[in-house]
C-alpha cells in the first residue's frame, strides 16, 4: 500500500497515510521534488543536492544547510521511506510505497507507446489511458512555486515544467482525434478547450475546434471561434489567420462541409490532423472587433461626440444610445472614439460586432460581448459574484462562465414556464454586473442592423433593465436606405430586411428608454 503521495502538477501537495503533511521549509519541498524526478532510480549526492539548494554558499556551509533541510524532509516524509547515508540521499519508488502524480502521468504515455503504433497516433485503446492521464494534469509543474535564491533549481523547475505541458499538449491532441474518430463530439469540443488554453496561438488548434463544433450541429460557435481565433492572431502576434483557417470558416457558413460519420475502423481518421478541403474563400473573413484610436485624429466630429459626453454625463440613471446613418460616414469610428474615452476615464466597456453573415446565427453578438467580459479581469470577478442561478442561465450562452464557479449545476430546460424570462434576465444582470462601477459602464454593439432576431429581443430586453442603472448603452445602425448596403447584397439576391427589424427594436427600445 502507497504511504507517500506526492502532487506536483499544480501547486505541490504533500500527503502521508492520507494525512496531509506541511514540511518546514521550500527548500524540503524543492529537494522531494527533485529528488523523485531527476533520477527517479538512483540516489542523489549530498553535494549535489546542496549546490542545487544552496549555489551562492561555500561547499561546508552548503552541505551543513542542506543537512537542516534534510531534516525537515525526513521528518515530514518519515525516516523509513527516505533513505540517507553520509554521502547521498533516495527514495525507494520501486517499494511501492511512494506514489507521484508527475510519475504515474508520464507511465500512462508511455504504455501507449506499446500499442503497435507511432506515437502521434491513437487507438481505442490508448483512450483510457491518455484520459486518465489528461485528469491527473491539474496545473503546471508545481504552479506557484519557486526558491527565491537558487536559480540553479528555479532553471531545472521550468524545463520540467515545459516539457510536462508538451507532453500534455500532445495527450490532449491525440484525446481530440480519438474522441473525434468515435463521433463523441462533445468530449472532443471539452478536450480541444484545454488544448487551445495550453497555447492559444496555435492555429490548428482553433481550426480542429471549429471542426467539431461544425459536426456537432454547432454552426455558430464555430463561427465565434474563428473571430476569437483571428482576435488572439491580432492582438498577440498582427497577423491574419493562415488561409486554410479562413477557407474552412468560409465553408462553415456555406454549409459546404458535411459531417463525418465515424464507423469502427476510423480510429486513424483523425490521427494524422487531416481534414475534409474547403472551397477556397468567397469573400474576405471578418475580423474580430477592435478599437481603432488614435491611429488617425477624429475631424469633424466635435458636435456628435459633445453629444455623447453629454448623454454619458447622465449614465447613472442608465441611457440607450443609437448612431444611425449611411454605411461609410463614420459611425464605428465615433463610437469607438467615445468608447476609448470612457475606458481612459475608468469605465468598464464592452465592445462587440454583428456581421453580416451571421445574421443566422442566434445570439452571436450577445456571445462574443460576454467572452469580451470575460477576457477582462476586473469585469470577470464581478460576474462571479453573481448568484449562481443567474451565472448558470448565462453559461448557456458562454460555457467559460462555469471556469468561474465549478459548482455551477446545469440550467433548468428552456422549454419550461417562465425559463426564456430567467435566460434573458441572467444575460441583463451578467451585463450591468460586468460593466458596474463608477463612472458608468458602456456597452457597444455596433452594426446592429445585422442582428438577428433572437439577439434583438434580447437587448430589447436589456433595455428594460437600464432605468436606474449606471450603464450607457451604445448602438450603431445603417440606415436602411444605404446605397452601400443596396450594392452589398449580391446581383440576383433580394437584399435582406434585417434593417427593418433593427428599426423596429431602435424604436420600441428609444420608447421604453424614455418611460
Amino acid at each position: 500500500m502507497t504511504d507517500l503521495h506526492l502532487r506536483f502538477l499544480g501547486p505541490p501537495k504533500i500527503e502521508r497515510d492520507g494525512a496531509p503533511v506541511e514540511l518546514d521549509t521550500r527548500k524540503a519541498t524543492a529537494a522531494l521534488a527533485y529528488l523523485v524526478l531527476a533520477s527517479p532510480r538512483a540516489m542523489q549526492t549530498r553535494d549535489t543536492l546542496a549546490a542545487l539548494l544552496y549555489p551562492d554558499y561555500a561547499q561546508d556551509r552548503a552541505r551543513a544547510a542542506f543537512r537542516r533541510t534534510l531534516s525537515s524532509l525526513r521528518a515530514g516524509v518519515g525516516a523509513d521511506i527516505l533513505q540517507s547515508n553520509r554521502e547521498s540521499v533516495s527514495l525507494p519508488l520501486q517499494s511501492g510505497t511512494v506514489w507521484c502524480d508527475v510519475l504515474r502521468f508520464r507511465a500512462l504515455i508511455d504504455r501507449c507507446k506499446g500499442h503497435g503504433h507511432s506515437s502521434s497516433e491513437v487507438c481505442e485503446d490508448c483512450l483510457p489511458l491518455l484520459e486518465e492521464a489528461a485528469a491527473l494534469y491539474t496545473g503546471d509543474f508545481m504552479a506557484g512555486f519557486s526558491l527565491r535564491d537558487s536559480v540553479t533549481f528555479d532553471d531545472w523547475q521550468l524545463f520540467e515544467a515545459e516539457a510536462l505541458r508538451q507532453e500534455f499538449s500532445g495527450v490532449l491532441e491525440r484525446l481530440v482525434r480519438g474522441k473525434g474518430a468515435q463521433g463523441n463530439w462533445q468530449q472532443a469540443i471539452e478536450m480541444c478547450h484545454r488544448w487551445i488554453t495550453l497555447d492559444p496561438l496555435h492555429e490548428p488548434g482553433h481550426r480542429r475546434l471549429m471542426q467539431l463544433y461544425a459536426w456537432n450541429g454547432q454552426r455558430s460557435a464555430a463561427l465565434r471561434q474563428y473571430r476569437d481565433c483571428v482576435r488572439i492572431l491580432d492582438e498577440e502576434l498582427g497577423v491574419p489567420p493562415l488561409p486554410e483557417t479562413t477557407a474552412l470558416y468560409q465553408a462553415i457558413i456555406e454549409r459546404a462541409e458535411s459531417e463525418p460519420h465515424a464507423t469502427a475502423d476510423a480510429w486513424r481518421i483523425l490521427a494524422r490532423d487531416a481534414h475534409p478541403a474547403p472551397p477556397e474563400p468567397a469573400r474576405q473573413a471578418p475580423a474580430a472587433p477592435r478599437l481603432t484610436t488614435g491611429v488617425f485624429s477624429l475631424v469633424g466630429r466635435d458636435k456628435p461626440l459633445a453629444a455623447l459626453n453629454d448623454m454619458y454625463a447622465r449614465a447613472d440613471a442608465g441611457q440607450f444610445v443609437v448612431i444611425e446613418g449611411e454605411a461609410g460616414i463614420g459611425k464605428t469610428r465615433l463610437a469607438e472614439e467615445f468608447v476609448q474615452a470612457a475606458a481612459c476615464q475608468g469605465a468598464a466597456t464592452v465592445v462587440a460586432r454583428c456581421y453580416e453573415g451571421d445574421a443566422r446565427l442566434a445570439y452571436g453578438p450577445i456571445v462574443d460581448a460576454l467572452r469580451a467580459a470575460l477576457a477582462a479581469p476586473d469585469q470577470a470577478a464581478r460576474l462571479a459574484e453573481l448568484p449562481t442561478m443567474w451565472l448558470s442561465e448565462a453559461r448557456r450562452m458562454a460555457p467559460e462562465i462555469g471556469a468561474l464557479d465549478p459548482s455551477l449545476l446545469p440550467a433548468a430546460d428552456l422549454d419550461g414556464p417562465g425559463a426564456q424570462a430567467r435566460f434573458f434576465e441572467a444575460i441583463a444582470q451578467a451585463f450591468l454586473a460586468a460593466l458596474a462601477g463608477a463612472p458608468p459602464g458602456v456597452l457597444l454593439l455596433d452594426d446592429v442592423q445585422w442582428a438577428d432576431e433572437a439577439t434583438l429581443d434580447m437587448l430589447t430586453f436589456l433595455t428594460r433593465r437600464l432605468r436606474g442603472q449606471p450603464l450607457l448603452f451604445l448602438a450603431t445602425l445603417r440606415s436602411e436606405q444605404s446605397a452601400a448596403g443596396e450594392r452589398a447584397a449580391p446581383a440576383g439576391r433580394k437584399r435582406p430586411q434585417w434593417p427593418r427589424r433593427a428599426d423596429r427594436w431602435t424604436g420600441s427600445a428609444r420608447r421604453m428608454s424614455k418611460n
